[in-house]
């Protein structure tokens, strides 16, 4: 490098007229702005406690009124027992109370199998019309340039459970690779990682790989220069130069770290694991992986049913009849805020993972969306007062850090036995389409009329979500 001049020097650094300004930041937030987004779904069995995960704050409504707050309290009391695994990626999440599965209202078969009566409309809300579910239509959108169009899984289910909720853009169900039991976990690997470098196997570098080395060599070259020009300064300059040379240092380190991330071909895990430790490993290491190295853009993980053990239930109990369906009372309701609070540390692991990685100026859960959602509303299989537990931003169109709570005045359609429901989970799942760029306004069935003759749109996106 040319020796710099006092002038030139400062001149260069964007100095001279007192500005911060750094060419280096500009090719970050590029980067965060350019970095693909991506959406993953933990799909858990039965569905939570009603009174036993709902956050409350003292002044706020029960009914009545929509309403938000924000997850800013560092007492980790501040959540429910059945939330608490979460507290610390407060900041990241929106949970969500209140919705409804409305289209799974006018489905066959509601009331008398809930179960059933959600497949189809988990994700796809078809309300007995055929179509995509919301995941594919993203996955349109969001295609990596070679690798999966999605990677959607399983790790075994009860019978009730069996339907699969992915339904792709023609409206065919889309059934689940398997990773319980036998080998199916290393296959998936091998499947996913297969086009991936052995370790330690020579590669001709990629151009993110050369840009990453040529930003490391000039930063520490720059930062050379800082030491041999600041004696010549004011004192005011001095201290302009200083703040400037924790921004180079600050960088170099983010580049450093960037720098070691690397799409190797990981170890293979063994076969004949348990159920626990699949889903671990599927949500620390599978998934995050194939989305950092844009294998995929778009996963879903079905887990499956929780044993009797894990959730503090007599050994040989039946956890779907013993445990789930009576869970409006003790012993039962206990060990249903067991078996979410141990699905909550599964989802706190996936958020944990997916901010490890650092993209742009963040990481990657900045640029996208982790969706926990049960299969219904509670143990005894309704469907309203669903519960909804996301993380990530999908790159800056969802505000985080919220609890949206909405009410329920909504009249439900015809069999819903007098029911006031809160809005169609249909809209969020809209609202989650047009962050990712989908352009609709609509998906599966889009009105119905309800018990007192009026009609349900369910149209639209969800009041407050976007930001």
């Amino acid at each position: 490098m040319t020796r710099f001049n006092r002038r030139h020097f400062l001149r260069a650094m964007g100095l001279a007229t007192g500005s911060l300004f750094l060419p280096s930041l500009v090719d970050q937030r590029h980067a965060h702005a350019q970095a693909p987004r991506r959406l993953m779904i933990f799909f858990t069995e039965h569905g939570p406690v009603s009174g036993r995960w709902e956050l409350r704050r003292p002044g706020l409504p029960a009914s009545g009124a929509d309403w938000q707050m924000p997850l800013d309290d560092a007492d980790p009391m501040s959540f429910t027992e059945t939330l608490r695994p979460l507290h610390a990626h407060r900041a990241d999440l929106n949970i969500v109370e209140g919705l409804s599965m409305t289209s799974a209202y006018i489905e066959h078969g509601f009331s008398s199998n809930n179960h059933g009566a959600a497949i189809n409309n988990r994700l796809a809300c078809m309300g007995g019309v055929r179509g995509p579910s919301f995941d594919q239509l993203i996955a349109e959108v969001e295609q990596p340039a070679a690798g999966f169009p999605y990677l959607f899984y399983s790790n075994g289910s009860c019978a009730c459970w069996s339907g699969s909720p992915v339904y792709d853009t023609a409206g065919a169900q889309v059934n689940p690779g398997r990773l319980g039991g036998f080998s199916f976990l290393p296959n998936a690997f091998n499947r996913v990682f297969g086009a991936l470098p052995t370790p330690g196997t020579p590669s001709v570098p990629t151009p993110i790989e050369r840009s990453r080395a040529r930003r490391s060599s000039v930063l520490s070259l720059v930062r050379g220069e800082y030491d041999q020009v600041l004696g010549q300064l004011s004192r005011e300059d001095q201290d302009k130069l200083q703040r400037h040379r924790d921004m180079i240092a600050d960088l170099e380190r983010r580049a450093g770290v960037m720098g070691s991330v690397t799409c190797e071909r990981p170890a293979s895990p063994a076969s004949g694991l348990s159920r626990d430790e699949v889903t671990r490993i599927a949500l620390t290491q599978l998934y995050p992986l194939a989305m950092a190295c844009d294998l995929t853009r778009v996963g879903m993980l079905k887990a499956s049913e929780l044993d009797a053990a894990t959730i503090g239930a007599p050994a040989g109990s039946d956890v779907h009849q013993d445990a789930a369906h009576p869970s409006s009372n003790d012993p039962a309701a206990t060990w249903m805020v067991n078996y979410y609070a141990h699905h909550a540390q599964q989802f706190a692991d996936l958020i944990a993972a997916f901010k490890a990685i650092p993209e742009g100026s963040g990481t990657m859960l900045d640029n996208s969306l982790l969706i926990w959602m049960p299969e219904l509303g509670n143990g005894w299989h309704d469907l309203h007062q669903m519960m909804f537990v996301m993380a990530g931003g999908a790159g800056g169109a969802i505000p985080t850090g919220r609890y949206l709570k909405y009410d329920e005045n909504l009249a439900a359609p015809a069999g819903g036995r007098g029911r006031l429901l809160g809005p169609p989970h249909t809209k969020l799942l809209v609202s989650i389409m047009q962050a990712f760029g989908v352009d609709r306004s609509s998906l599966g069935v889009t009105s119905a009329t309800a018990e007192d003759g009026s009609t349900i749109d369910l149209t639209g996106t969800l009041p407050g979500f976007l930001a």
